[in-house]
């Protein structure tokens, strides 16, 4: 599939050309709050175009609750969650900051 070239620091030159052949396909989603809306409708996508070739799925925090809506083929959920939680005024109020 491709070809894997190791390196360290300091030394540009590769130090060995080995084939690599990939054994499984990681979807990794990261976390970051409101920017998970991003990864969700990436995922939303996936859902549509029934693509998914992924043997393992790993997740952090809006990440891994993104993949449950994946894994869980309920495409939507969690822009949706998303979208209710940061524009409740429990969540953040712009005017606690004015006094």
């Amino acid at each position: 599939m491709g070809i894997r070239i190791p390196v360290t620091l300091g030394v540009i030159e590769p130090l060995a050309l080995t084939p690599f052949k990939a054994q499984k396909i990681a979807l990794v989603c990261e976390g970051g709050g409101q920017r998970g809306i991003f990864t969700a409708g990436v995922l939303d996508e996936f859902q549509r175009a029934r693509f998914n070739p992924f043997q393992l799925m790993l997740g952090t925090s809006a990440g891994a609750q993104n993949l449950s809506a994946f894994v869980c083929g309920q495409p939507g959920y969690a822009r949706r969650v998303i979208t209710r939680y940061t524009t409740s005024k429990l969540f953040f109020d712009p005017l606690r900051f004015v006094r």
